[in-house]
């Protein structure tokens, strides 16, 4: 219950960080690539085999589609691939928003309305998190 309080202090902490910002100290990136695509290809792959989600799915959500009494190390390869092109399409799929709402978030109004929208999400979801708890907690 504590943690639980805790995460929904840092969403409402975060949800008052984005209501408040200031939007004109935001800086506007024009384009420019953070570096050669191997660098960022090793970047990559590096953040993405730490990540305690995608460990899951390779053992805990794939291995229900294996069958036991085949090649279960083939299947996993087979798995795996599917599973990294449906990740690259969703990568394409965020870069191609991310693209067009750069241009929309171009001007310091439509900034101030994300970051409003977002703020209210986070302080939505944080206040969920708090009522949850006191629900649980509650005799």
């Amino acid at each position: 219950l504590f943690v639980q309080n805790l995460g929904a202090a840092y969403l409402i902490y975060l949800a008052y960080k984005l209501w408040v910002g200031d939007v004109s100290a935001m800086a506007q990136k024009g384009g420019e690539s953070e570096g050669r695509i191997p660098t960022l290809m090793r970047r990559e792959f590096l953040l993405a085999i730490g990540n305690p989600k995608a460990i899951l799915i390779f053992t805990a959500f794939l291995p229900q589609f294996v069958v036991p009494d085949e090649d279960v190390f083939t299947q996993f390869i087979i798995l795996g691939a599917i599973f990294l092109a449906l990740e690259w399409v969703a990568i394409a799929i965020y870069a191609y928003l991310g693209l067009h709402l750069q241009r929309w978030l171009a001007g310091a109004k439509a900034k101030k309305i994300f970051n409003r929208v977002c703020g209210s999400l986070l302080g939505g979801a944080g206040l969920s998190l708090l009522v949850a708890g006191h629900a649980v907690s509650a005799p």
